[in-house]
Parts: structure tokens; sequence; C-alpha cells
């Protein structure tokens, strides 16, 4: 089972920062993106991510990584 993380865009204000297109959500206020996909099945390990995101090919982009916070690994 996957997590969507956003279900739904409620606000006028998020309406304008939030923008989903072919699968990605893209914050336009951070600058930044998400695969929104909840049948998405990946290894739930940090290296079984990365190589998810490595392997990713979305909208037209194969750059795709994860934001590293040395904290959880």
């Amino acid at each position: 089972m996957g997590v969507r993380l956003f279900t739904s865009i409620e606000s006028e204000v998020d309406a304008e920062r939030f923008s989903m297109k072919d699968g990605v959500l893209t914050d336009s206020f951070a600058g930044v993106q998400w695969q929104d996909n909840e049948d998405v099945e990946i290894k739930k390990d940090w290296q079984g991510v990365k190589n998810y995101c490595k392997s990713l090919k979305l909208n037209n982009k194969n750059d795709w990584d994860l934001a590293e916070n040395k904290s959880i690994k």
C-alpha cells in the first residue's frame, strides 16, 4: 500500500502554491516536486528508496532523488 502526500488542494493559497500534473505534485513556493502515486511499491529502507528514485522516469525527468536528512539514515 502506498501513501499519498496530499489528497486534495483545499485553500486558494494552496491552489496557487501546489499543482498536480501527470502524477507529479509541485510546490512552487519551495521549488520541490514529489511523485504522487499511491500504487507505488518500494522496499522500505533507505537504499531501496534511493534505488527506486535512481531508476524513476516520470514527467519527462530521470533525475529524481531524495532530500537527504542525515539524521534518518
